[in-house]
């Protein structure tokens, strides 16, 4: 039955049945899942979850949450918990349900592939609205047009930028599976399935995620080519410069012109979020009140650092530290069946596209979360654990306080040159 209920839950992330399905109108779909998953998880697969509550990602995801919600202390601890501690909460739920459900390679595989089926209903509709116009949507939330005219979804991926973040996590899943896919059906269902969702993805006209998806094309020609990582890298760096530059700007207008320079200027009053409040930040969920120009800082990165702190970006950091340094040692082992080594590729090709598209979109929803799991569970799965040392603490540290100082610079350069 968990299995079920985490296949649900993908699904209902995915689709957001709860604000455009008659029958799910209004309900609290997620919810409910959650709650239903989380208690048989409890009485069916209590071991497992004795194991999940003490591993080092569920260590750093409860200071995580924990030092969010205290970022809000000046707001009153009511409110903190109440808007920010329930939403990480249900995020908490949906990796703990995610972790106890996918217990094998065929549980984690028929869970992707929950997601890529999802991304096509998604992808059907995004591609109507654009043809026609016409979205789907109940009450006073409707799918409709952005005004570039870029497609969008609805609910909590409302917006052509978030609906790219959906999007291009559910591609690279489904490109990732497809890599040496061997099985007729699977094989022709990924690639029409790539084809479709790519196309609806396009439909977003969204920079950052088309970064994205370069870098999860580049690291398949890097794997096709067995390239030298020490060649590899710059290169591909050189390369997401060149078309950051030359990727067009809105309406065909000039850096100058285009929402460049606006994204540069939320960046600079981020930087200065942080080092007006460096250790617990201007509070979770108030970047966008904290600027001028009322938006988010359109960076992963920078929103987390500037709204809770060092403290709570390191935590942030450690969870997919650690699932990552974990990924990399199960696949340097390489004692995976081929099964196996297919679910791997597919969370490290969305691992690799979201790392590079949030340098340029933020992500207020599950999607951050729900793939900390998916990297997390084949290592899991098979045993592997890590556990980071003082050592790697400072230099994570200092790797982040350097990232800021070079930033900070090259945002007073920009202005230099742009004015």
């Amino acid at each position: 039955m968990v299995p079920l209920f985490a296949y649900f839950y993908l699904a209902a992330i995915v689709l957001q049945p709860a604000v455009w399905v008659s029958m799910f109108y209004n309900k609290p779909v997620v919810e409910i899942i959650l709650l239903l998953g989380f208690i048989f998880t409890i009485f069916t697969r209590f071991d497992r979850l004795k194991i999940i509550l003490g591993s080092p990602q569920v260590k750093y995801f409860t200071g995580y949450i924990i030092i969010s919600i205290i970022s809000l202390h000046k707001e009153g601890m009511a409110y903190a918990i109440g808007e920010v501690g329930v939403t990480y909460f249900k995020y908490f739920l949906g990796y703990i349900l995610l972790m106890a459900a996918f217990d094998d390679d065929k549980r984690l595989n028929n869970g992707l592939f929950v997601i890529v089926i999802s991304g096509v209903i998604v992808s059907y509709y995004c591609i109507q609205l654009s043809q026609t116009g016409v979205g789907v949507g109940l009450g006073i939330e409707v799918q409709k047009l952005n005004w570039r005219n870029a497609t969008q979804w609805i609910g909590t991926f409302g917006g052509s930028n978030t609906t790219a973040q959906l999007l291009l996590f559910i591609l690279s899943i489904a490109l990732g599976l497809l890599y040496k896919q061997f099985a007729f059906f699977k094989k022709y269902f990924l690639v029409i399935s790539i084809g479709y969702i790519g196309y609806a993805f396009f439909l977003t006209h969204s920079r950052g995620g088309t970064l994205g998806l370069l870098a999860v094309l580049s690291y398949i020609l890097y794997l096709k080519l067995k390239i030298r990582l020490k060649y590899f890298v710059p290169a591909a760096l050189v390369f997401a410069g060149v078309m950051f530059a030359l990727l067009p700007q809105e309406e065909g207008r000039g850096i100058a012109q285009s929402s460049t320079p606006e994204r540069i200027d939320l960046l600079y009053q981020g930087l200065q979020m942080i080092k007006e409040h460096p250790l617990l930040g201007v509070g979770s969920g108030q970047f966008y009140q904290n600027n001028t120009i009322r938006k988010t800082a359109h960076n992963i990165y920078l929103n987390t650092f500037a709204e809770i702190g060092i403290f709570g970006f390191f935590m942030f950091v450690m969870m997919y530290y650690v699932a990552i340094r974990e990924l990399l040692k199960l696949n340097r082992d390489g004692s995976s069946g081929e099964l196996s080594k297919r679910n791997i590729l597919a969370v490290s090709f969305a691992l690799i596209s979201a790392m590079v598209a949030n340098f340029f979109l933020s992500a207020q929803h599950e999607i951050p979360y729900i793939l900390l799991a998916l990297i997390t569970i084949p290592s899991f799965n098979k045993g592997v654990s890590y556990k980071a040392n003082i050592k790697e603490y400072q230099y994570i540290l200092g790797f982040i306080i350097a990232i800021v100082v070079i930033v900070h610079f090259l945002v007073e350069l920009f202005f230099k040159i742009f004015g």
